[in-house]
């Protein structure tokens, strides 16, 4: 830069002879300015550290006012539910503790109760059927307690064999209240033969809508199916065998 287009600043220093100052007064020009406005924008907190002026407390004090105040909160729930407790206490049943008025049991007790009790030789007791069986008749299970499920075999099955008649019912149309009442059926009159029949009955169903139509035997069930479920067919049959005992 030539010294003709060069003036000198309020500093003693040079500058451009269009700008009003020099390069170092624009920048301490540019610093003050910043403290100015940050200056505007922070406040004096209670506790003599900076804040912001929109701020009602500093961030340490906002922190600490909400420790307090989780700690009261604490405090209260803590004396509320140790009331609530006292209030409703009761005796448990088994081993004459205390136990909540709504709990049938202790949590000492419900847990021993939802598992099955293992004695010393072994034997364990299923917690549905309350038998005391030989290990053998439960299935394994890493997770259980002694490595063996708290149901036994039987119990297991009898569960699956409830619940897959249960959804193959509401699969045909039932409700699940009359599917619950068909899967708690333990015995049944077939309703074409009338024979009595224990847990192996067939449930039976139009093939061509699926639909729901009865309970049936095996024998019932697996003559129908072979004659097709054709009306005609189970006609034509019985007039088979009844011109063979005419005959004979």
């Amino acid at each position: 830069m030539s010294h003709n287009a060069c003036d000198s600043c309020a500093c003693g220093g040079f500058k451009d002879k269009r700008a009003k100052q020099c390069m170092v007064c624009r920048r301490a020009g540019w610093v003050k300015s910043k403290i100015e406005t940050r200056a505007r924008r922070y406040d004096i907190c209670e506790c003599g550290d900076r804040k912001d002026k929109r701020a009602a407390l500093c961030l340490k004090c906002r922190e600490l006012k909400y420790e307090q105040a989780r700690q009261n909160y604490c405090r209260h729930r803590d004396n509320r539910n140790r009331k609530r407790y006292e209030s409703e206490k009761d005796t448990c049943p088994y081993c004459q503790g205390l136990k909540s008025k709504r709990a049938k049991a202790c949590l000492k007790c419900q847990w021993i109760k939802s598992r099955s009790i293992i004695s010393p030789n072994g034997d364990r007791t299923c917690t549905r059927c309350q038998r005391t069986l030989s290990s053998s008749d439960f299935w394994n299970c890493k997770k259980s307690i002694g490595g063996k499920r708290s149901v036994c075999k039987h119990c297991t099955s009898e569960m699956h064999r409830r619940q897959h008649i249960r959804r193959r019912c509401i699969k045909m149309g039932l409700s699940e209240f009359e599917a619950e009442q068909i899967a708690n059926k333990m015995t049944i009159n077939c309703e074409i033969c009338g024979v009595l029949v224990g847990k192996s009955f067939h449930i039976d169903h139009c093939h061509r809508t699926g639909r729901y139509r009865g309970l049936l035997c095996a024998n019932c069930n697996s003559g129908i199916g072979l004659l097709g479920d054709d009306p005609e067919r189970l006609g034509a049959a019985m007039r088979y065998l009844k011109n063979f005992e005419m005959a004979h």
